[in-house]
């Protein structure tokens, strides 16, 4: 006797039952289900049954219908059990789509029969499969689109299929931890064996074995394998990054990379085998263990495919999977080289001291974090480190008020010369608006006089881009700094053929530099070089300069570099090259004693003391700049016998002024005494094109007549000199 949902199901008189009609059939819940074969009947029974829906929610040990038959099965549905034994369905069943299985223990043989269409088959979160389809003596002619993932074991998921099948294609094994047979013993014809995937698994034993059939098409791909043996394809195979390969037969087209041991390889055609292959046996011959592509003993490669724990054990041979793993087992004296790729990066990457991290190329290499919301390095460099043929990118997507510091590459130690960025990308993207961002950020101090050149030069052939959006200064704000290269240490930071733009868009109150130095001794030489720094969209208030030499006691050396907007944020430079200079002079041809009485407007030149006769501005003549420049240095000299008075008061005054502005001179130069020259400090004015400049001389007491002012002597000459960049 058996009752289901109350109801008593049996056969009549303990004879053969009468034929079932399952149209639905759930088992859900069961603990443990040993046989379910044939039908839903218990023997012993009577009367015939017709069943549209049969759900079984308790413990069920067997159930067993004999020789009945089940006409159909459109839905079968096996869920949350701990052991699931042998479930068949034999003779004349259908079962057309949705089979799922999913969250079982174990099972052991899941058989179907003749059937038409099985093309949905997900399993997932499952310890075992053994013979999960198996035996199928009917024409299939969908068996396609399976997906494994998460099953700790699969033995013989396909296997001792006798039926014709038209499509066995599209199977995804993805972190299985195990796959000893997959599919095998197939004495079957199969017209479509292709776009097979296998991803993160850890062993595969005989994945394609004992073939007895013909295939119309196989394409195979295996990636990031432990070990690969027992596999016989004959046609297009893609091997790669496997530990052990052995006894592999394929006809036509094998492309085998990243392998450290292969042997038994029989190819008939076609054979790529590169990167690190420690090869035993091809073809019969016996070959001696090989390096390709000149990676050498001191050389760490990482790659997408590659695996850290893996390459830990044996770092020169296998390539690593992160760049983080192989810098961490990098020491003094190694390359870690980095294949093409896109590298994520969620913690900052250090590079030890003598180590160099070079990329395939900076169109291939991308290393990352592009969702960075608290304070983020990217990259540190160590002293002796080296960079090259990369891409980095810092992203901060988010707006916050608390604000953060975003930093691309940050150098530091006591020698920052012996660090190399070489052919490069360096982008630093900022929604923060209360945030600072930087491309890089050099912090070390110099152990040594960085106003003494050095040989080699810090960063070279490199593009430095950094955008920062809806930037905000003020007191609410945690700084508002957007830098292309900001130099925060006592040392000398040397650039060479580096372009760096940056650009502020819908910014207030923010400052933008491109290249900054902030403290005593701080050095930075450019030369060969573009910056360009710029605002967009509706910002207002911002402070924007392509360069800014913001300590006085700092240096910002310029060599053929192009300043694009001429701006250096007011502050003074200096240049290697030759820049354009003009003069102001008047001269006595007696001695200039006794008073000095003077208050004119000079003419561009030299001109005698009583040939200055613009007294007032509507008679000055103005210098007029011929394109966009920077005045960046203005000097004031007389005859070196000269002493403007004997009282230590300023003597002679020169005022600068631009565009017929006469109330606010753009700098004020003054000499008493013995002090016979003096010359702007930390000084910049930017100019345009057709711009003006004026320079009036005169004395302290001048006002608005003049008055002379007694006890100089020996006064010939005076001379106001400019230089324009």
């Amino acid at each position: 006797m058996a009752y289901l949902f109350g109801k008593h199901i049996a056969g009549g008189g303990g004879g053969i039952p009468d034929p079932l009609t399952v149209s639905n059939l759930f088992v859900t819940n069961i603990s443990n289900l040993s046989t379910i074969n044939g039908a839903a009947y218990v023997p012993g029974g009577g009367g015939p049954g017709n069943i549209s829906q049969w759900s079984t929610c308790n413990a069920v040990s067997t159930i067993n219908a004999g020789g009945n038959d089940i006409s159909n099965v459109n839905d079968l549905y096996v869920t949350a059990d701990t052991v699931t034994g042998y479930l068949s369905v034999l003779r004349n069943a259908t079962i057309t789509s949705n089979l799922t299985v999913s969250g079982l223990t174990t099972i052991l043989d899941l058989s179907y029969a003749g059937f038409t269409d099985l093309s949905t088959y997900t399993r997932t979160n499952i310890t075992s499969i053994c013979g999960a389809i198996s035996s199928l003596s009917g024409t299939v002619n969908n068996l396609s689109g399976y997906t494994y993932s998460n099953v700790t074991s699969i033995c013989g998921a396909i296997s001792s299929l006798s039926s014709t099948v038209n499509n066995l294609s599209g199977y995804t094994y993805s972190n299985v931890t195990s796959i000893c047979g997959a599919i095998s013993s197939l004495s079957s014809t199969v017209n479509n064996l292709s776009g097979y995937t296998y991803n993160n698994v850890t062993s595969i034993c005989g994945a394609l074995l004992g073939y007895s059939t013909s295939f119309t098409t196989i394409t195979l791909n295996v990636c990031s394998l432990a070990t690969l043996s027992g596999l016989t394809v004959n046609n297009n195979v893609t091997v790669s990054n496997l530990l052990t390969t052995s006894g592999l037969t394929v006809n036509n087209n094998v492309n085998v990379s990243g392998l450290t041991t292969l042997s038994g390889l029989t190819v008939n055609n076609n054979a790529q085998i590169i990167s690190n292959l420690s090869v035993g046996t091809i073809n019969g011959y016996a070959y001696p263990n090989v390096l390709f592509e000149g990676f050498g003993t001191n050389i760490i490669r990482v790659d997408v495919c590659g695996n850290d724990t893996i390459a830990s054990a044996n770092k020169y041979i296998y390539p690593f999977q992160t760049i983080s793993a192989a810098l961490l087992n990098a020491v003094s004296g190694n390359e870690v080289f980095v294949s093409p790729g896109t590298y994520n990066q969620s913690s900052k990457l250090v590079i030890p001291a003598g180590v160099s991290l070079r990329g395939a190329n900076t169109n291939g290499v991308f290393i990352q974090n592009v969702g960075a919301t608290t304070s983020f390095t990217l990259l540190e460099m160590l002293s002796n480190t080296r960079i090259e043929d990369v891409t980095l990118t810092l992203t901060s997507p988010t707006q916050t008020l608390c604000g953060a510091d975003y930093v691309v590459v940050a150098m530091s130690g006591t020698n920052i010369p012996s660090i190399k960025l070489r052919t490069m990308v360096i982008n630093a993207n900022n929604s923060n608006i209360g945030g600072n961002v930087y491309g890089i950020y050099a912090s070390g101090d110099a152990n040594t006089n960085t106003a003494i050149p050095v040989s080699g030069t810090t960063v070279r052939g490199t593009t430095i881009n950094v955008n920062t959006s809806g930037q905000t200064g003020g007191a609410t704000a945690k700084g508002s700094n957007a830098r292309c290269i900001y130099s925060t240490g006592s040392n000398r930071v040397s650039i060479r053929d580096t372009n760096c733009f940056l650009t502020g868009t819908n910014c207030s109150g923010a400052t933008l530099y491109g290249c900054e130095t902030t403290v005593s001794g701080s050095w930075m030489d450019l030369q060969s070089s573009a910056i360009a720094a710029a605002t967009a969209g509706t910002s207002n208030n911002c402070s924007v300069a392509e360069i800014s030499q913001t300590n006085s006691n700092s240096v910002i050396t310029l060599g053929a570099t192009h300043l694009l907007y001429h701006s250096a944020n007011g502050k003074g430079f200096s240049s290697i090259q030759l820049v354009t200079n003009f003069i102001y002079g008047v001269y006595q041809t007696t001695n200039w004693d006794g008073n000095f009485n003077m208050n004119g407007y000079l003419f561009p030149g030299t001109t005698l003391l009583s040939a200055v006769a613009a007294t007032s501005t509507t008679d000055a003549f103005p210098y007029t700049v011929p394109e966009d420049c920077i005045l960046t240095r203005v000097l004031l000299r007389v005859n070196p016998s000269a002493i403007l008075g004997t009282n230590g008061a300023p003597i002679m005054h020169v005022k600068i002024f631009t565009n017929e502005d006469f109330a606010t001179p753009i700098i004020t130069l003054s000499l008493t005494g013995t002090t016979r020259v003096a010359k702007s400090n930390n000084f910049s004015k930017r100019l345009l094109a057709n711009d003006r400049i004026y320079v009036n001389m005169s004395n302290v007491g001048q006002g608005s007549g003049g008055g002379g002012v007694s006890n100089v002597t020996n006064l010939f000459s005076a001379v106001v000199d400019f230089e324009l960049y």
